[in-house]
């Protein structure tokens, strides 16, 4: 999801979802520069399924995306 911080930034929602239930979400913020790893949060049941790691590697994607 998307929503417009302003004109140059944009807040993005990352979500990993796992059996109809999500299991970990991060908050990222961007300007096509920088990128603000804001907040994030695992359910610990699912700890052991890297689902930090999924959200990283599409940050990282999402981030390059916006390079101007």
């Amino acid at each position: 999801k998307k929503v417009l911080a302003d004109e140059n930034e944009i807040l993005k929602l990352f979500h990993v979802d796992y059996g109809g239930k999500t299991i970990c979400s991060s908050i990222e913020l961007g300007n096509g520069l920088i990128l603000h790893d804001y907040l994030r949060g695992t359910d610990p049941n699912f700890l052991l399924s890297r689902p930090n790691d999924l959200i990283v590697d599409e940050m990282i994607k999402w981030a390059k995306s916006m390079k101007k």
